[in-house]
């Protein structure tokens, strides 16, 4: 009794689950868009905490290496091109391979599509976490129905952190850049010889090249962006990845508004210093609100193909803008309805809802 009572027992079988736990191997995947990677923060901070002395590593596309650049979470990104080098059948098999040589212990599917399982599996990690989806998630053996309700992200990723254990995360957001990142973002905005007491809107009026459903007309950021200007002085900063874009030539032609052209300027972590120095973000659903919410940046939100109930990162300052029309969300990245969700948004209550979020009262509306 002296050497095997309840107390005894429990401290051996504590110190076993941290020695085991200490050499553990861990792969997360997560290869889609910008927004999504960055979605998957929370969670990832949530297995970092439960397994601590774990190596964690992070397969991931190219575009979404940045978002864990620096960060403190993992400790290695593994990065895949599926629409370049690692493209198709003989693409998989190589990933896989590398995946095999790691002697992973488990593998955590936040992607949850087909590629995913079949990469889960062909790794050989004895344990293989994520959604049974239908797409493929027979190959998995650690699995949660997938019922596809319209619930927030973190919520739904909640559904596969539960079989490790965790039952709740912490939903803040966070990125991780530089020094030198802070100072380019200094430096930049410095270049345009700014008031101090200027109030900066960042405005995103592109999108991924394949949703053009997501993308709210140009004429009405223009319609917009230039009233903020002529009204109260406010100086736009007009950021994306695409410098050649023509919805930004046309907007940069058109205007009189003189923005900020920080277009194809910018890395993740840069974009995220340059955002937290704004008093406000404007954007369709795409990677910009995601960041705007990770530096604590009100902002506003176009939602049309896509359900903000699934795609909104939490965040305590946003107007999100959405048309509650028959076809929406349809989840197509063409239309056949001349993009209606997106056209029935009006410049006058987007106008109406950057005054509110930026605290300004416009005393003379019709001028």
């Amino acid at each position: 009794m002296e050497k095997f009572n309840a107390k005894k027992i429990m401290e051996s079988t504590l110190a076993l689950y941290e020695d085991a736990s200490s050499g553990m191997n861990i792969l997360i995947i997560k290869v889609g868009a910008l927004g999504d990677a960055i979605l998957i923060i929370p969670s990832v901070r949530a297995i970092r905490e439960k397994f601590p002395q774990a190596k964690i590593k992070l397969l991931t596309g190219e575009e979404n290496r940045d978002v864990f650049i620096n960060s403190p979470l993992v400790d290695e990104i593994i990065v895949c091109d599926f629409k370049g080098r690692d493209k198709g059948l003989g693409g998989i098999l190589r990933i896989a391979k590398r995946l095999r040589m790691e002697s992973f212990d488990m593998v955590i599917d936040f992607q949850n599509n087909k590629k995913s399982h079949l990469l889960s599996f062909l790794s050989c990690a004895p344990k293989r976490y994520g959604y049974d989806n239908g797409k493929l998630g027979f190959l998995l053996n650690k699995k949660v129905k997938d019922t596809k309700p319209s619930i927030g992200p973190i919520e739904h990723q909640l559904g596969i952190l539960g079989l490790l254990g965790i039952c709740d995360v912490d939903k803040n957001f966070a990125l991780w850049p530089s020094r030198e990142d802070e100072e380019w973002a200094d430096n930049f905005l410095e270049s345009y010889w700014l008031k101090n007491d200027m109030r900066l809107v960042a405005v995103n009026i592109g999108s991924s090249p394949r949703w053009v459903t997501k993308l709210w007309p140009v004429k009405n950021y223009i319609e917009v962006c230039d009233k903020l200007t002529k009204k109260f002085g406010i100086q736009v900063v007009l950021i994306g990845s695409e410098k050649n874009d023509p919805r930004s030539e046309e907007f940069l032609r058109r205007t009189k508004c003189k923005p900020i052209n920080a277009l194809g300027k910018t890395n993740i972590p840069r974009l995220a210093c340059l955002i937290k120095r704004c008093s406000l973000l404007v954007s369709s659903d795409s990677a910009p609100i995601h960041i705007a919410a990770s530096a604590g940046t009100p902002f506003v939100a176009f939602f049309g193909p896509t359900d903000p109930r699934r795609h909104l990162p939490p965040a305590d300052n946003c107007i999100v803008f959405k048309k509650e029309l028959k076809c929406s969300p349809c989840y197509h990245t063409y239309c056949a309805r001349e993009y209606a969700c997106m056209v029935s948004i009006k410049p006058g209550e987007v106008y109406e809802g950057i005054l509110k979020l930026l605290g300004i009262k416009d005393i003379n509306p019709k001028s």
